[in-house]
């Protein structure tokens, strides 16, 4: 009696568990704008259907993967039901057009996978991140409106094992240290300012791809023997404007290409002189009483500007006849 009582309580628990995530998924869905047949259209309090296709998938009842990849959905996503789905492993869509990245997804705790690449995410990367201790691959590329730095509590991923980060131009700032876990790590075309701060002791590192940013200074000397990948700056069209090192690197760093300097043309058009005021003279000469005139004054005198195109004799002969037009005005008056 007392064994079919707690298979009775533990059934119940169960079914409250999937009526949480039904609900939960429901309403995940709706923010998406994802319906049959793409995302499973459920007719029973089971999150789980048979019919589900490859967006969802199931273990024990509760909800382990969403793949939403290359769909086409917009909208914003819900966080806080994404939030109850906590035993979620892997979550995918990439190539939608989702508006923001939910800080809630750091209560996503079970996270190994999380792909949000390929969208049109704004505003910042959560530092909530930080808390997915679990999570080994991390795509935030292609989001030109995803805006840096990057969390410093990224480097709390001790299992990352992939990060990228490229096509994302307004991503910038000094790079964060980076896990020491981490293979594979693609940042290019961004506009980081710095390397991570640990680059050198990332010995597990195999691809490294940094090439396109707004690094400047000396290129680090690199030795890590694992590289299979590794650029720092490309010979042209190139925003990065490093010093390639003489010695013998594992990191590819091209010197700029005199014929197509990219790099030295953003820094010297940022830091051009004031114009003097020789140079932005008129190719035309100036009449000669003109060019005698203060041209910054602007006072006037009966509608005349003195000091400017009008020559001195005309503004003292407006200052002459100004008392005799008052006296024929005020004699106008008194008639």
């Amino acid at each position: 009696m007392i064994f079919l009582l707690a298979t009775l309580v533990g059934a119940a628990v169960a079914q409250v568990l999937v009526e949480a995530q039904f609900n939960a998924l429901k309403s995940v869905w709706a923010s998406m704008g994802c319906a049959a047949p793409v995302c499973p259209n459920f007719a029973s309090s089971d999150p789980c259907p048979a019919a589900a296709n490859a967006t969802l998938g199931c273990a024990g009842g509760n909800v382990v993967k969403i793949d939403l990849q290359n769909l086409a959905l917009s909208g914003s996503l819900n966080g806080g039901a994404l939030a109850l789905l906590t035993a979620l492993t892997e979550l995918d869509i990439n190539g939608n057009r989702f508006s923001s990245i939910p800080t809630q997804l750091g209560a996503l705790t079970a996270l190994t996978l999380l792909h949000l690449n390929n969208n049109t995410h704004t505003g910042r990367v959560p530092s909530q991140l930080g808390r997915l201790t679990l999570l080994e691959q991390l795509y935030i590329n292609s989001n030109s409106q995803l805006l840096g730095p990057l969390p410093t509590e990224l480097a709390r991923l001790s299992r990352l094992a992939e990060l990228l980060t490229y096509d994302s131009p307004s991503l910038g700032g000094p790079f964060p240290p980076l896990p020491p876990a981490v293979r594979r790590v693609w940042a290019y075309n961004c506009s980081f300012t710095s390397l991570p701060s640990n680059f050198a002791g990332l010995t597990s590192i195999t691809s490294f791809q940094f090439q396109d940013n707004r690094l400047t200074g000396d290129a680090p000397v690199v030795s890590l023997a694992n590289f299979v990948t590794c650029k720092l700056q490309e010979p042209t069209n190139e925003t990065n404007c490093l010093t390639c090192p003489t010695a013998t690197s594992k990191c590819g760093c091209a010197p700029a290409d005199a014929a197509s300097p990219t790099c030295l043309a953003a820094t010297t058009t940022t830091t051009a002189p004031p114009t003097s005021l020789d140079s932005a003279a008129p190719t035309t000469p100036l009449p000669t009483d003109a060019a005698t005139q203060p041209t910054a004054t602007t006072t006037t005198f009966s509608g005349v500007p003195l000091g400017s195109s009008t020559t001195k004799g005309n503004a003292v002969a407006a200052l002459a006849l100004a008392p005799l037009a008052a006296f024929v005005v005020a004699t106008a008056a008194a008639l």
